[in-house]
């Protein structure tokens, strides 16, 4: 998870090119199938994963995200020919029943969901989105990142996922939205209660739950703790 990523999301879109976001726990083996499944030209890579990414693909087919960090040259992309319906990203599934499925999103779809996400939940220019989700994944990045880009507001992108980094930046970064599974919450919530810890949580205005069964008596736990409400969502990146 970094800036650079989405980025180059952006870049593709302009640029008419296809999108294929990866989940950087990924092994080598499931790698080199989505490079090779998806037809991919480039793989762009974090640091800590280019061991894997060096064992995947070819070296001419790297890109390493610490040279785009590096700088951003102020060079004006020009916009391809790029229809409503025409493919950008290529989202494969975790793959828990077998090889992983990949999914075909078009131009329309990543314009319109984020759109209709943010309509729906009252996202504007105003709101701050904590980001800890994969951007591997849609939910991490269109629900959460690209909703409220999209909408004129910012996203905080954390690098992983740890309970006190969420917490802390919730509160710090005045953030007002944000997304995560079940077992995030749960992580959450355990390590104030296992430490008699409290934060402020009351600038929140949305707390979105999806991507596994919330259960009930975890969603009372978490709004006796924190005075803030979990919204149970479930979607499917097939149905975007």
């Amino acid at each position: 998870n970094r800036p650079e990523l989405l980025y180059c999301y952006y870049a593709a879109a302009k640029l008419g090119a296809v999108f294929v976001p990866l989940n950087p726990n990924l092994t080598q083996s499931e790698v080199q199938y989505s490079f090779t499944h998806s037809n991919a030209k480039l793989l762009f890579h974090d640091d800590i994963v280019a061991d894997v990414a060096r064992s995947a693909v070819p070296a001419e087919a790297l890109v390493s995200m610490s040279d785009l960090a590096d700088e951003l040259p102020a060079t004006d992309i020009s916009s391809a020919s790029v229809e409503p319906d025409d493919d950008f990203l290529v989202i494969y599934t975790s793959g828990t029943t077998g090889a992983p499925k990949a999914i075909i999103l078009d131009h329309r779809a990543q314009v319109n969901c984020p759109i209709a996400l943010s309509r729906m939940w009252g996202v504007t220019s105003s709101d701050r989105t904590v980001v800890a989700l994969p951007l591997g994944y849609l939910y991490g990045l269109s629900t959460a990142a690209a909703a409220v880009l999209q909408a004129g507001g910012a996203a905080m992108i954390l690098r992983r996922f740890h309970p006190r980094d969420v917490l802390e930046a919730l509160v710090n970064q005045n953030a007002t939205v944000f997304h995560g599974v079940p077992t995030m919450f749960s992580m959450m919530l355990e390590y104030c209660e296992q430490r008699d810890l409290s934060f402020d949580l009351s600038g929140m205005r949305k707390l979105i739950c999806a991507g596994a069964p919330l259960s009930e008596e975890m969603a009372r736990r978490f709004e006796g703790k924190f005075s803030k409400a979990l919204e149970n969502y479930y979607a499917l990146t097939e149905c975007t």
